[in-house]
């Protein structure tokens, strides 16, 4: 149906409506400790940006794979567990 459009711009819109809640809270809890709009941006987006790091170094250091902190990408070890 509409070859694929559809679906397209019902996620554009859903990450708009995303987004406008997410600037929404940002800007309340910037409002609640004091910090300028622009302030709030950029310590939300290191927040988020570091959680999703420490999570991803955790996920790879679990799986045994190897983890590349500038790009966020994992690949298998190619180390073999030594059993003897």
């Amino acid at each position: 149906m509409l070859g694929g459009w559809l679906c397209f711009a019902f996620s554009l819109i859903m990450i708009g409506i995303l987004t406008a809640i997410v600037g929404d809270l940002a800007g309340i809890f910037g409002c609640l400790v004091g910090l300028k709009d622009s302030v709030t941006g950029t310590k939300i987006c290191k927040m988020v940006r570091g959680a999703v790091k420490g999570c991803t170094y955790l996920r790879t250091k679990i799986k045994g794979w190897r983890y590349n902190p500038s790009t966020l990408t994992t690949k298998r070890s190619t180390r073999q567990s030594q059993t003897g």
